[in-house]
């Protein structure tokens, strides 16, 4: 097997993890999503907080999102929660 054939294979074989790991983000984002889809306004502005402390992306991300869409929260008023 040459060289080029070689860098190729192992291309596609980190091309192949990274888009595994894509896909296990975005299901875990969904799994995250549809439990606190019922949170109330002040269980998400505490799982917020608390995830920005840990330093949880995903969680504080989701729990973001779902303050703007559901409470219409800005992104001002989230940024000035103290956490």
């Amino acid at each position: 097997m040459g060289f080029w054939d070689s860098l190729g294979k192992i291309a596609g074989e980190i091309v192949e993890k990274g888009v595994n790991d894509l896909k296990k983000t975005a299901g875990d984002l969904k799994n995250l999503r549809d439990e606190m889809e019922s949170y109330s306004e002040s269980e998400l502005v505490s799982v917020y907080k608390s995830a920005r402390r840990r330093g949880d992306y995903k969680v504080s991300s989701t729990a973001k999102r779902l303050l703007k869409e559901n409470y219409d929260y800005e992104d001002w008023e989230i940024d000035r929660l103290e956490f």
